[in-house]
């Protein structure tokens, strides 16, 4: 399982990722910090020795033009912290990823 990580404008970056790799990560299903069930299905509020990182699917529920998507099925992640506990953020990511190739069965590719 692999992901991809978009430095943004200001302090909101964009990650695609499997979902499964974010539980992996951050040993959470994403409805532990949800606060806005508006806008987001699932967040993440990583806490890093640099401080914390949010990551949120954003704007993708029913309430905005489609079908209340299957939490398991997204890519497309938001992402705001400082820059340190983003890095730290992604080496969880990248550890996570190499677990689970590492794993009988697991995800091939970056």
């Amino acid at each position: 399982m692999g992901y991809t990580f978009t430095k943004g404008n200001l302090n909101v970056h964009y990650l695609t990722a499997p979902y499964e790799l974010l539980v992996a990560a951050f040993s959470d299903d994403g409805t532990t910090a949800l606060r806005d069930t508006d806008k987001s299905t699932s967040q993440w509020d990583v806490s890093t020795p640099h401080g914390e990182v949010e990551v949120y699917d954003y704007m993708g529920g029913a309430g905005y033009g489609g079908p209340e998507p299957d939490r398991t099925e997204i890519t497309d992640w938001h992402v705001q912290g400082d820059e340190e506990a983003i890095e730290y953020m992604l080496n969880m990511l990248g550890a996570a990823s190499l677990s689970a190739k590492d794993t009988p069965g697991g995800s091939q590719g970056a």
